[in-house]
This record gives structure tokens, sequence and C-alpha cells, in this order.
């Protein structure tokens, strides 16, 4: 039977659908808050339903010209006996670097604090960053056991074509992609993921930006 708190959440995520206004989606933001710049500089509303986590999301961000960072507020949506997740991310631009932090609110039923810290350097075509994710805020003298670390690069080919790859040594896992652009209003990027040493997700995304 569907609860009636899921039809109102997925009201809410067809509407949101009808007014996105940007490129790409907030989502890797959530695993490395750099990743919120792919936003563009438009205001961003955005709702989505992941099949694989049974998770609505509810998300708006925007850029701020003065502050010359992004901003956004993510809310993920789980089951019943699953934490909802609410999440603010923020990045700042200065020269040639870009640094990125998120804190994420676990409710119940396990209440918990964790945030994300991010840093990235531009070098002509080519991105460096590194990040520290998943630190326990109420717990700081856990954090070399419960944070995770990544460390990325991104290659800009050209205009069109750009390719990255991010690491997650402790956890074995890489996560790469080819993103390029079939003209000015449409972009198509390739996924992939390996956990150790075996291909485990592959993904296409498609924006349409009018």
């Amino acid at each position: 039977m569907i609860k009636p708190r899921s039809l109102l959440v997925a009201f809410a995520v067809a509407l949101l659908f009808s007014v996105q206004t940007s490129a790409f989606t907030p989502e890797r933001s959530l695993e490395n808050p750099l990743f919120l710049s792919e936003i563009g500089r438009e205001a961003l509303i955005y709702g989505a339903w992941s099949p694989q986590t049974e998770r609505y999301l509810l998300a708006y961000g925007e850029y701020d010209w003065l502050a010359r960072g992004h901003g956004a507020f993510i809310f993920q949506i789980g089951q019943e006996e699953e934490a909802d997740i609410f999440s603010f991310i923020g990045t700042k631009e200065q020269g040639d670097a870009l640094f990125g932090f998120a804190v994420h609110r676990f409710s119940s039923p396990v209440s918990a604090w964790l945030a994300d810290l991010a840093a990235a350097y531009r070098v002509r075509q080519l991105v460096g960053r590194i990040g520290v994710h998943s630190i326990p805020i109420a717990d700081l003298k856990g954090i070399q056991e419960r944070s995770k670390i990544s460390i990325g690069t991104t290659l800009s080919l050209n205009d069109s074509l750009s390719l990255g790859v991010d690491a997650w040594p402790l956890e074995q896992q890489y996560d790469g992609f080819v993103a390029f652009a079939l003209d000015p209003a449409a972009t198509a990027r390739v996924n992939l993921r390996f956990s150790r040493e075996q291909l485990d997700q592959v993904g296409i995304d498609f924006w349409y930006r009018r």
C-alpha cells in the first residue's frame, strides 16, 4: 500500500522536475562538495527518485556572485525505517582554487552529524582535487576510523570533451567519467565505478538545457 507521505513526496518531485533550469544535477555533490559547481550559474530546483537507494531527493541550489561560490540545500527522504538526510553544501572560489564543504544531518532512528571538506586547484586544462569525507562532527576522535579520503583529477581536452577519475584508496573504489557536449544545450556523461578492481557500476547521464 502506498503511504500518503510517499504520494506527497512524489508530487513534489514531479513539480520540481518541471522547473529544473540547470544543465547538471546536484547529486554528485553528496559524494564530493566540489561537484556542486557543476550545476552552473543559474538557480536550480531539482527533484529525483533513485530506484537503487529507494530515496527521494529534493534540492535547491544557486550561485552567489558576491561570495563567488555555490550553495545548496539537499533533502533525501528514505523509507519509513531509514533516516532522512538534510545536507547543506557550499563552495568558494579563490583564484584557480576551489574549496568545498558539506554538513549532513541524519535523522532518526540513528541521529548523526557528518561533514565533508575538499579542495581543488586548476592548472590550465587540468584540475586536481582531494577531500576528506564522512567526518563525525560529534566524535572528532573517531575521524581516523570513520572518515574517508578521496583523490581525483579532471582533464578538459577541449570545450566539448572532458574526462576524470576519483579514487577512494581506503575503500579500493575508483570512479571514472567521460563527459561530452553534443551541442551547446545538450551534454552526456558516461560513468564507471570499479570496486576492488571489479567493474561495479555503469551509468549514462544526459542533460538538456533550454
